[in-house]
């Protein structure tokens, strides 16, 4: 999940859009206005006891502040690993909705 999002803010030309699963939050989030144009879809349970929620909470609002296009889906009584499965078919839905032809400004 973490790896997802830092590739997102590192090389944000090439994705279409990223589904960080229980993501481990890089920290700052400062360059996350580089991502600002991919759509993010992101799972997290609440009672993952790897990689705390709070993380993911703060970064989903640091999202909405920069008006990044994204859907969160919090699971309650969620662990770490077993909410990507859950929504497995909604993750490969969400990137057949955001080809990388479909966001805007991307000449590519």
């Amino acid at each position: 999940g973490g790896g997802s999002i830092h590739l997102a803010m590192k090389y944000p030309d090439i994705w279409a859009a990223v589904a960080p699963m229980a993501p481990a939050v890089p920290w700052g989030m400062k360059n996350l206005k580089q991502a600002s144009k991919i759509p993010f879809f992101v799972v997290h349970g609440d009672k993952d006891k790897v990689l705390p929620v709070k993380n993911t909470r703060a970064m989903i609002e640091k999202m909405k502040e920069l008006e990044i296009k994204h859907q969160y889906i919090e699971v309650e009584g969620g662990d770490h690993v077993l909410v990507a499965f859950r929504y497995w078919n909604r993750i490969f839905d969400f990137f057949e909705q955001h080809p990388r032809n479909s966001r805007k400004g991307d000449g590519k």
